[in-house]
C-alpha cells in the first residue's frame, strides 16, 4: 500500500511528503498497516504527522533526531488552541506518539537526555502492572507511556 492508495490529489500527496518527516510517511503508513490500523485511522494519523512536520519546519527542525519532548508539548498546545477543542488534541498526540514509535523501530529516537524522568521507576512499575492487570497491547501501552511521561515532566 502506498500513499497514493490513500490520497488522490497530487497537492495532498506532495504536502504529506514534505520535510522533515515526509520521507518517513510511506514507512509509517506501512507500519500502521502491519499493526492493523484501519484506513481511516491511517489517514488521520498521517494528517496529524504532516501537521506536526509543518510545525517542526517553523521551529527550524530539519530531521527527527532533533525533535525534543518540548516540541511535542508545544505542538500539542498550539494544535489545541487552533482547533478550539481539547478533544482534538488526543488523536494528534496519539498520532505523534505512534509516529515516534515507528521511528524507534527503524533506529531513530528522540534525545530526551536533558529531560531525565526522575519518575522512571514509577512509570515502569505502573506500565508493568498495566500490562499484567489490564492485558494491554503494546500500542496502547506506548500511548499511555507517552502521556504519562509528559505528565511527569510537567510537575
Amino acid at each position: 500500500m502506498a500513499l497514493t492508495d490513500l490520497y488522490k490529489l497530487p497537492n495532498t500527496i506532495e504536502r504529506h511528503r514534505q520535510e522533515p518527516l515526509g520521507c518517513f510517511i510511506d514507512g509509517f503508513q506501512e507500519w500502521l498497516k502491519v499493526n492493523q490500523f484501519s484506513l481511516s485511522t491511517m489517514i488521520c494519523h498521517i494528517s496529524y504527522v504532516t501537521d506536526f512536520s509543518e510545525y517542526l519546519v517553523k521551529q527550524s527542525i530539519s530531521h527527527p533526531v532533533n525533535i525534543r519532548s518540548e516540541h511535542i508539548e508545544l505542538f500539542s498546545r498550539q494544535y489545541d488552541r487552533q482547533n478550539a477543542t481539547s478533544q482534538k488534541i488526543r488523536p494528534a498526540l496519539y498520532a505523534v506518539n505512534r509516529f515516534l514509535s515507528y521511528l524507534k523501530t527503524i533506529g531513530i529516537t528522540i534525545d530526551d537526555s536533558c529531560d531525565k524522568d526522575k519518575n522512571a521507576d514509577i512509570l515502569n512499575a505502573y506500565c508493568d502492572w498495566a500490562v499484567q492487570s489490564c492485558n494491554l497491547c503494546s500500542s496502547t501501552l506506548s500511548i499511555w507511556r507517552g502521556c504519562l511521561s509528559r505528565f511527569f515532566l510537567s510537575e
